[in-house]
């Protein structure tokens, strides 16, 4: 049941956002490196618990449409960075996502509201910080996502280069992330 769940879980939220585009575009996800400053007091650092040979990491900025998207739904959301491991052969080890809520209040709600619409929630790696909201999906998770994903035809490979790209094409308001 969790697997499906963390399916489930995953293919809302790569498609819960664009609700029109699906995976269409030539959009290249970048690899980076170094710390990402999620707000003044959260910093995403690397994991040192697995081995990976690179990082995608995408964000939102500032984009308007997407923070509108949120407004419309009550809470009060800054922006969205995604940061995707994948090992040396490109195998998806580990993703973070992180929603930034203007108030630690934004961020609970979310969470709280979330649970209306997923019974188990709770087997998800699912956490807040501050106003930050983090979900954490593991090597086994991203699996299950990619191949949900490949079997409703939305995607054709199971690498992290590819994974990343369709984030990026599917969201289109969230770039590549070169630092602030």
């Amino acid at each position: 049941m969790k697997k499906v769940l963390a399916i489930l879980l995953g293919l809302v939220m790569v498609t819960s956002f664009a609700g029109c585009s699906l995976f269409g575009g030539s959009s290249e996800a970048a690899i980076t490196t170094g710390d990402i400053k999620i707000t003044d007091s959260f910093t995403h650092t690397d994991p040192t618990d697995i081995e990976f040979e690179s990082r995608y990491t995408l964000y939102s900025g500032d984009n308007q449409e997407l923070i509108g998207w949120y407004k419309e739904d009550g809470y009060n959301f800054l922006r969205e960075y995604f940061v995707l491991y994948g090992d040396k052969d490109d195998v998806p080890v580990l993703n973070y996502i992180y929603y930034v809520f203007e108030t630690d209040e934004d961020a609970n709600k979310y969470v709280e509201d979330s649970k209306q619409y997923y019974d188990n929630l709770d087997d998800f790696n699912l956490e807040v910080k501050e106003n930050v909201v983090i979900m954490i999906n593991d090597q086994d998770e991203l699996k299950n996502i990619i191949d949900g994903c490949i079997s409703m035809g939305v995607m054709d490979d199971t690498t992290a280069s590819y994974y990343a790209k369709q984030n990026m094409v599917q969201f289109d308001e969230l770039i590549n992330y070169t630092g602030e």
